[in-house]
């Protein structure tokens, strides 16, 4: 009897480390709620919203605690055109959050989005015009007298060698013209210098979201907020796309104002 106990009290004594050593149940539901979650958000940042809310809702179930989740349910079905889901998200974050939550803020403004997005409005498909089935006859018009002609004397055949004259470019026009050309081309150095100067700000912007990454990949949660992160890196992939359409603009200016220039003859 003294043996079996002992036994036990052995096994007992081995298996209290193993047992330790696992993490707590909660522990992993937050672990696998912040994969989730930044899964969510790479959906999100690539604009596949729907795919978004369903990794948001996802993370919710894991963590129904943390109610960031979803409001980054109802962010996304917003952005995915889904009024009803994303109103269902925001009333949710509501009915869950205490007064004096943080989040409580962000829903209500998510709510009020919704309700002051513009209803689709059909414009009203133009009837064609009803033909008359009596017209008005139409009175005769009276007959034009023809003027007699008066024979023309033939003109003197010009000499063989005799030159056309040209006609000059007015000067008016090609000083138009001139300015123009220089015009544009100075504009597309205007724009080449604003692309350049959206990109470097761009470039900063990126390297400082970056720098609040964990070595993981994941966002540093006591850093930066799921939101604050999707908003700085919308704003940063706009000007990228701002720094695309001023370099394509100044090209098209610099090729059209340099050709103009060159090519307007010059005056008398």
């Amino acid at each position: 009897m003294k043996l079996r106990l002992l036994i036990s009290v052995l096994c007992s004594l081995l298996l209290v480390p193993r047992l330790h050593a696992l993490p707590p149940l909660e522990t992993r539901r937050h672990t696998e709620a912040i994969a989730l979650g930044k899964k969510a958000l790479e959906y999100f940042l690539r604009k596949e919203f729907r795919t978004a809310a369903e990794m948001y809702r996802r993370a919710a179930q894991v963590e129904p605690g943390e109610l960031t989740y979803m409001v980054g349910v109802g962010r996304s079905e917003a952005q995915a055109g889904r009024v009803a889901e994303a109103t269902a998200a925001f009333e949710e974050v509501l009915a869950r959050a205490p007064d004096g939550h943080p989040l409580r803020q962000k829903a209500e403004n998510g709510l009020i989005a919704l309700r002051n997005r513009p209803a689709e409005t059909q414009l009203p498909v133009a009837q064609p015009a009803a033909v008359p089935t009596d017209p008005t006859p139409v009175t005769a018009l009276p007959s034009v007298v023809t003027p007699a002609t008066v024979p023309l004397q033939a003109a003197a055949p010009a000499p063989e060698n005799a030159t056309r004259p040209v006609a000059p470019v007015p000067a008016a026009a090609g000083h138009t013209r001139l300015a123009i050309g220089w015009s544009l081309a100075a504009l597309g150095v205007v724009a080449a210098g604003s692309a350049a100067w959206l990109g470097v700000s761009a470039q900063t912007d990126q390297n400082r979201l970056d720098a609040l990454h964990l070595p993981d990949g994941r966002y540093d949660l006591s850093r930066i907020s799921y939101e604050t992160a999707v908003s700085r890196q919308r704003g940063i992939n706009d000007d990228w796309t701002g720094m695309g359409v001023l370099i394509g603009s100044a090209v098209v200016m610099e090729i059209v104002g340099l050709w103009l220039a060159t090519t307007t003859p010059a005056g008398p």
